[in-house]
C-alpha cells in the first residue's frame, strides 16, 4: 500500500492510467500491485503507449489537475502524437493543461504554443485561447506563419486586433456588393446554411444565411465573418442579440451539447453581466426543451 502511495505521489498520471488499466482487466488488488511494481516503461506499454525512457520522464514531469473520465482517452492519444511529444520535451513546466491544448489545437503547432497556457489556466481560458488561435488563422487565409511569433495570451490579442482590422478594412470597400459575392461562393462552397440548433427568444434571433454572416462582421467590426469553416462543421452557432443591447453570440458544440462560447459587443467589446445571464439561462433552458 505504502508504494502505491509513493508511485501515486511521484508518477500521478501513470498511477491514474494504471488504474483505469487494472480497473478495465477486472484485476485483483494483488495483481494490481504486482503490476505497479514492474518497470514504468513496461506500464506504459500496457496501457497502449511508448514504453521508451524519454516518455518516462516527461510523464513524471507532467503535473496533474482534476480530470474528467474520458478525458484519459485524450491524454493518451496526445502522448502517442510525436509532434506533441516534441513541443513537450523542451517545456520546463509540464501540466495536464498544456495536453489539453494541443488536443484542441492540433494544427498548427509552434515553440511558443505551450506558453499560452499553464496549471492555472481554466477551461473557459483554454476555450477563448483556442477560438482566438482559430479565428486569427482563418482570418490570416490559413498561413500559419502568422502565429510563429505569438508567445504569449498578450502577443496572441494582439495579432488577433490586428488582423480583424484588417479583415473588416478589406471587406468594407464596396462592401454591400462583395459580401453579396462572397456569400454566393460560401453557399457554393459550403451548401445551405444550417438550421439553428436552439429556438429564438425575444431578443436573441439566429443568423439565418451566409450574407447575413458577413453582415453581423460588418455591423459589429468583429471577425464573425471568417466563422464560415466551423458554422458550417456544425460546430459553432451564430446569433445576434438585438436587445436589451447590441451583441453577437457565438455557441459551440462541445461533449454532444451546445455551450455559450463567445459573447462580444462592437469592436469586440464586452458584454454586461446581466446581458451574459440571460443568454445563459436562455442556452440552458433551449437545451433543456
Amino acid at each position: 500500500m505504502a508504494y502505491c502511495k509513493q508511485q501515486s505521489l511521484t508518477y500521478p498520471l501513470l498511477f491514474i492510467l494504471a488504474v483505469d488499466h487494472a480497473r478495465n482487466q477486472s484485476w485483483s488488488l494483488e495483481a494490481f500491485n504486482a503490476f505497479l511494481a514492474g518497470k514504468r516503461s513496461v506500464i506504459l506499454k500496457a496501457v497502449e503507449l511508448p514504453g521508451s525512457r524519454s516518455l518516462v520522464r516527461l510523464v513524471r514531469r507532467l503535473a496533474l489537475s482534476p480530470l474528467l473520465p474520458w478525458e484519459l482517452e485524450d491524454i493518451r492519444a496526445a502522448l502517442k502524437n510525436p509532434e506533441y511529444l516534441a513541443l513537450m520535451r523542451h517545456h520546463p513546466h509540464l501540466h495536464v493543461n498544456h495536453l489539453r491544448l494541443l488536443n484542441r489545437v492540433r494544427q498548427p503547432l509552434w515553440p511558443g504554443l505551450l506558453n499560452l497556457v499553464d496549471e492555472h489556466t481554466s477551461a473557459v481560458e483554454l476555450s477563448w485561447l483556442c477560438r482566438m488561435i482559430r479565428d486569427s488563422l482563418a482570418m490570416a487565409g490559413d498561413n500559419e506563419q502568422t502565429l510563429a511569433a505569438i508567445h504569449s495570451r498578450e502577443t496572441l490579442q494582439t495579432q488577433h486586433d490586428r488582423l480583424v482590422e484588417r479583415f473588416n478594412r478589406a471587406n468594407s470597400r464596396n462592401s454591400e456588393e462583395k459580401r453579396q459575392d462572397l456569400a454566393k461562393e460560401l453557399s457554393e462552397e459550403h451548401g445551405d446554411y444550417p438550421k439553428p440548433p436552439l429556438a429564438p427568444i425575444d431578443g436573441i434571433e439566429p443568423l439565418g444565411s451566409w450574407l447575413e454572416l458577413l453582415e453581423e462582421g460588418a455591423t459589429m467590426r468583429y471577425c464573425v465573418g471568417s466563422y464560415d469553416v466551423p458554422v458550417a462543421l456544425g460546430e459553432v452557432f451564430i446569433y445576434r442579440m438585438v436587445h436589451p443591447e447590441r451583441l453577437t453570440i457565438s455557441l459551440e458544440y462541445q461533449n454532444k451539447t451546445w455551450v455559450v462560447g463567445e459573447v462580444r459587443g462592437v469592436c469586440n467589446s464586452s458584454p454586461s453581466e446581466g446581458a451574459l445571464d440571460w443568454i445563459r439561462r436562455w442556452v440552458n433552458t433551449g437545451r433543456i426543451s
